[in-house]
C-alpha cells in the first residue's frame, strides 16, 4: 500500500479464499439479491487489512485476476467513505501523465442508439417508429435518452451528438473526435475471451440506404486511434472486462482506449441495464460538467443518488461501472 507518506506491504487472504468471494458478489449481483455477508466478508478481506487512516478519502486500486472482478462501488460501506478508481499500473499512471495535453475547452461527443440490423424501420429512414431488431443486438432504447440529457447537461455549442444510422465506426478516426475531451460511447460491447483482439465496440451495421456495413470497433483498431480524451465512457455492456495475460493484465476495451490516449475511461463490470445506465450518466454528466467535480467525484456522487432512490436500491443497477486511468 502506497500513501503520501508511507510505502508498506499488507498481506491479504489468499487468492482461493479471495475467489470464492468474489463469486459470492456476482453471484448476489446478477441475481439482484441483497447479501450483506458478502460485502462483510469482502470488507473483512480487502478493506479492513488496509487499516486506512480518517485523512484518506480516495482508493487508486492496482488489480489482478481475482480482484478485477469485485465491485468495489458494492462493498458496503466503500463509496461511503472513498472515491474509487483503478490504476492498471504504476508504470501506466506515469505514462498517462507525461502526455502532452494542452488547455482547451470542453467538447463531448456523442454516439447512441446505432442501428444494429437491416430490418430495423430507422433503416427505411423512420426514426419515430419503434421497433425490435431482427437477428442483431436489442436497441438500446434509453441509450438516446442518456445522450439527448448529457447534450443538454453540456449546455450549447459543448456537445454534439450522433444517433441511428449516423452512429457510425469511421466517427472515431474524425479530427472532432480525436480532438474532443470527452466521447461517450453509449451502445452494446463484445467481449471475445478467446481472441482478446477481437473484442469490440458495436456501431451501426447499416447505413442511410438500408445496406449492411461493418459496424465492430475491434480492440485492435482502439489500439490504432489517437485521442486528445480527459475521458471516454464506454455506457455498455462488460466493456470493463477482457482477458487476463500473464505479466500483461487484462486486455479489455477499456484498457485499448487508454493506450490510444484517454486519460481516463470509464467502463462497466457486466450486462449493465438500460433504463438504468441512463440514469445513472446523467447524475454523473451533472456531477462533472455542472458541478465540476473530478470524474472519481462524480462517479461517487451519482452511484450514492442512485442507491438513495427506491427504483434503483440495488448495487446490480449502479454499482457496475468502474473508472480507469489518472484520477486527478
Amino acid at each position: 500500500m502506497v500513501t503520501r507518506t508511507e510505502v508498506r506491504p499488507v498481506e491479504i487472504a489468499a487468492r482461493s479464499v479471495l475467489a470464492a468471494a468474489v463469486r459470492k458478489q456476482r453471484l448476489a449481483l446478477a441475481a439482484k439479491v441483497a447479501n450483506t455477508d458478502a460485502d462483510r466478508e469482502l470488507m473483512r478481506l480487502l478493506i479492513t487489512p488496509l487499516r486506512l487512516s480518517a485523512g484518506i478519502t480516495r482508493l487508486a486500486l492496482v488489480l489482478d485476476a481475482p480482484l478485477n472482478q469485485v465491485s468495489f462501488a458494492a462493498v458496503g460501506g466503500v463509496i461511503d467513505r472513498y472515491e474509487v478508481m483503478e490504476v492498471p499500473s504504476g508504470a501506466a499512471l506515469m505514462a498517462l501523465r507525461t502526455r502532452a495535453k494542452p488547455a482547451r475547452k470542453a467538447s463531448v461527443r456523442i454516439v447512441a442508439d446505432p442501428v444494429f440490423d437491416a430490418m430495423d424501420s430507422r433503416a427505411k429512414k423512420d426514426e419515430t417508429i419503434v421497433s425490435e431488431e431482427v437477428g442483431g443486438p436489442a436497441r438500446l432504447h434509453f441509450s438516446r435518452i442518456e445522450a439527448q440529457e448529457i447534450l443538454k447537461i453540456a449546455g450549447e455549442g459543448n456537445g454534439v451528438q450522433h444517433l441511428g444510422l449516423a452512429a457510425e465506426k469511421g466517427l472515431l478516426g474524425q479530427k472532432a473526435f480525436r480532438e474532443a475531451t470527452i466521447v461517450h460511447l453509449a451502445t452494446h460491447a463484445q467481449v471475445d475471451e478467446e481472441r482478446p483482439e477481437l473484442s469490440a465496440v458495436l456501431f451501426s451495421a447499416v447505413d442511410g440506404s438500408g445496406r449492411s456495413r461493418n459496424g465492430h470497433l475491434r480492440l485492435y483498431e482502439i489500439y490504432r486511434l489517437r485521442l486528445a480524451a480527459d475521458l471516454v465512457v464506454l455506457s455498455g455492456c462488460t466493456t470493463a472486462l477482457g482477458t487476463e495475460l500473464s505479466g500483461e493484465g487484462t486486455m479489455s476495451l477499456a484498457r485499448g482506449f487508454m493506450y490510444a490516449g484517454a486519460g481516463k475511461v470509464l467502463a462497466s463490470q457486466w450486462e449493465v441495464e438500460d433504463r438504468a445506465t441512463s440514469e445513472l450518466m446523467t447524475r454523473f454528466y451533472e456531477g462533472l460538467l455542472r458541478k465540476r467535480l473530478p470524474a472519481a467525484a462524480a462517479l461517487r456522487q451519482a452511484q450514492l443518488g442512485m442507491r438513495a432512490d427506491a427504483r434503483w436500491k440495488h448495487p446490480y443497477y449502479w454499482a457496475g461501472f468502474r473508472l480507469a486511468g489518472d484520477w486527478r
